[in-house]
């Protein structure tokens, strides 16, 4: 029986580390290692840490200043002794039989096991269709078109432009520790935006083989941002430049242009989390137009639309992107208000 070794970042998350941390010692996969990374928590997040620790052997405390996500996650990394490694975020958690019904791919030589996930909204659950098959093995070509659709969505994908991000998680795939290297750590999400996309590039590029099990697993807590009031990010953008430089970077030794339109048609669809974090914030309404005005206005989505194919996205995700290739900042903050109207009533 394969040990598994389970990196519970936590910071503040003191209303939900208790059911974070049942849902993993009372799992039915019982050859765990559970390591608690606490992040410089400043509420009762340790005081319920060590209540844990005290009546579980399984479970190791790393103590840290805050670092961020990342750290916490390289930080767990280092002590990880389980042939497997799985990200849990302190706010989140687990489906009792997740492991064990991971577990049957063990002996497959599998170096990413990849299960499904449900984003949980306080009063609705929504289930991630990753893919519409029960179980899919991912080797060679297939493989590698995995990694293209990390990259992006290229062609009828983009029917479904909404789930692009679906795959990039980090917290609900195993991972073989052989493949981790000491190279191989999450970069600081204050430099590129999305620390998971990079890291499961790596990952990915290096696997020989991903296995996708139509499992639900996993509870993503989303209860945190329904609100449309939020704090804006002014620094989004500049980080997710600095991602795509990476990206760019990453596909460069691969001479399929395949790999650049789906770069390029993520840089177009990320878009609507730019703008939407504009009009999320607290900004006055025409501070908010004006931010979405100066960001259409940088050169990069003149040069992204202008390779960008509309014929594949729905009726209303086209009508969103023509208007920001169009730059027509009023109608768009208008659009996105209205969609979080509808959205709030659902």
């Amino acid at each position: 029986m394969k040990k598994i070794s389970i990196i519970v970042a936590v910071y503040n998350v003191e209303k939900y580390l208790e059911r974070c941390l049942d849902s993993i010692v009372n799992q039915s996969y019982k050859n765990v290692e559970i390591i608690i990374v606490n992040d410089g928590s400043t509420d009762a997040s340790s005081i319920i840490i060590n209540n844990y620790f005290r009546k579980n052997d399984t479970i190791k405390i790393v103590n840290k200043s805050n670092g961020g996500l990342s750290d916490a996650r390289n930080a767990g990394i280092e002590e990880a002794t389980g042939e497997y490694i799985l990200f849990v975020d302190g706010d989140d958690w687990l489906d009792k039989d997740c492991l064990k019904r991971c577990s049957q791919y063990f002996e497959l030589d599998i170096d990413i096991i990849m299960f499904s996930f449900l984003r949980e909204y306080g009063n609705m659950t929504k289930k991630a269709d990753l893919f519409t098959d029960k179980i899919v093995v991912f080797e060679n070509e297939k493989k590698d078109d995995l990694v293209r659709r990390l990259v992006g969505p290229i062609g009828t994908e983009l029917r479904n432009a909404h789930r692009m991000e679906d795959l990039n998680p980090a917290w609900n795939k195993l991972y073989n520790k052989q493949l981790i290297k000491s190279s191989d750590r999450f970069v600081d999400t204050r430099k590129i935006g999305t620390e998971d996309l990079w890291f499961n590039l790596q990952m990915f590029s290096k696997a020989k083989k991903i296995v996708y099990i139509d499992v639900e697993g996993y509870h993503y807590n989303k209860e945190n941002t329904m609100s449309l009031t939020r704090v804006y990010n002014k620094h989004l953008f500049e980080r997710w430049k600095t991602l795509y430089g990476f990206i760019n970077g990453f596909i460069s030794s691969n001479p399929d242009s395949v790999y650049s339109i789906a770069l390029n048609n993520r840089i177009v669809l990320n878009l609507l989390a730019l703008t939407r974090n504009i009009v999320c914030s607290d900004l006055p309404k025409q501070e908010k137009i004006k931010e979405i005005n100066q960001l259409l206005e940088e050169p990069m989505y003149e040069r992204a639309f202008s390779k960008f194919k509309f014929e594949n996205l729905s009726f209303v995700w086209k009508v969103f992107y023509k208007l920001c290739k169009q730059k027509k900042s009023n109608l768009i903050y208008k659009f996105l208000i209205c969609a979080e109207e509808v959205r709030k009533w659902a």
